[in-house]
């Protein structure tokens, strides 16, 4: 069985009009808006607009050019790698390709963000030293949240629950996860940030290496 069956059943459910398969995916939207600004990209209105689009486009919101395949984005999406990176990649491809005014192209399954035709679509390859000392500073910036946050970070990005679900769950407001996941995601950057400037010898973390690390995420990630 493909480690990341589970991805594409729920890619599948959502596709088939299950909605609460769709209110998982979209429930990444806060995350989604991070990666873009943690990127680049502006903050506010651009950004938060730009992922709101490309959601919509995943569900098929707008038809489809003459170059690309479907008119739902999701349908793209093959299993081949985690649904966050692919989702991750894809978004950041179209930010792109809607800022340079150019009509988006078939996005890749495997995280590869400049459409390389012969990038292998199962692996990346990638330098083990950086792997290690990026999975080090994961860990470490994952032993730096509260409790709390992490519960949070993991139910919706690992598990999928909604952030409606969980706001229900524990008593509180959603926008209250909504900032709670939105203070981890910063947090997780910022101390592994920090430790790696701790760390003797600097290093460049490459896009490929990213990939590596998401294609086999560490198993603290996963620990209760």
């Amino acid at each position: 069985m493909n480690e990341h069956d589970a991805d594409l059943a729920l890619v599948q459910r959502a596709l088939s009009g299950d909605e609460g398969a769709a209110t998982v995916i979209y429930s990444l939207r806060p995350m989604l808006v991070h990666h873009l600004t943690s990127r680049g990209a502006p903050h506010g209105s651009i950004s938060e607009d730009a992922v709101a689009d490309f959601l919509g486009d995943c569900f098929g919101a707008r038809q489809r050019s003459s170059r690309a395949s479907t008119d739902r984005l999701l349908e793209l999406y093959k299993g081949n790698g985690p649904l966050i990176a692919w989702l991750k990649t894809s978004c950041w491809n179209k930010f792109l390709d809607g800022a340079r005014g150019i009509t988006p192209s078939p996005l890749p399954d495997n995280g590869e963000y400049e459409g390389d035709p012969d990038a292998d679509q199962t692996a990346v390859s990638a330098e083990p030293e950086v792997i290690k000392r990026i999975i080090a500073a994961l860990e470490y910036a994952f032993s730096e949240i509260d409790p709390m946050t992490l519960i949070f970070l993991r139910l919706v990005y690992l598990e999928g629950v909604s952030q409606v679900d969980v706001a229900t769950v524990f008593g509180c407001d959603e926008s209250t996860v909504s900032r709670r996941l939105d203070q981890g995601l910063i947090t997780l950057r910022k101390k592994a940030e920090t430790f790696q400037k701790q760390k003797a010898g600097p290093f460049e973390v490459e896009w490929t290496d990213l990939l590596a690390v998401c294609q086999s995420p560490p198993g603290f990630i996963y620990e209760n």
